[in-house]
């Protein structure tokens, strides 16, 4: 595949990518149109993007390979957040695990995803 190719290719994921933040962020300036400090909304938003989106968009896209960036963003939040229910739920059952520690579960699973790339690059 030619370099051009790979840049429009990336660049297309980008755009899409994109466009689906903006559309969530909408939606949630929508849905919360009487809050005066447009802050929380951003404190909200991100919070969402960081517990739900990135963990649910991982794991897609360690489990399913074949789907495209489009799918795997719009799964990413049902399965992010069945995903950290459930863990939360397990760890908080089985292991007495607080509820604030689950705040570092996303962290662990970019860390894992990226040191599975870097293995599997070697």
């Amino acid at each position: 595949m030619s370099l051009n190719k790979l840049k429009n290719v990336n660049n297309r994921n980008l755009i899409k990518v994109s466009e689906f933040f903006i559309i969530i962020f909408l939606f949630l300036l929508v849905m919360f149109y009487k809050e005066k400090n447009i802050f929380l909304i951003f404190k909200f938003y991100f919070g969402m993007i960081y517990l739900f989106i990135i963990p649910g968009f991982i794991v897609i896209s360690m489990l399913f390979k074949k789907l495209s960036t489009t799918e795997r963003l719009f799964l990413a939040l049902p399965f992010g957040s069945a995903l950290i229910g459930l863990v939360t739920f397990l760890s908080y059952t089985y292991f007495g695990l607080k509820l604030r520690t689950m705040l570092y579960f996303p962290l662990l699973i970019i860390l894992i995803y990226t040191v599975k790339r870097i293995i599997n690059k070697r």
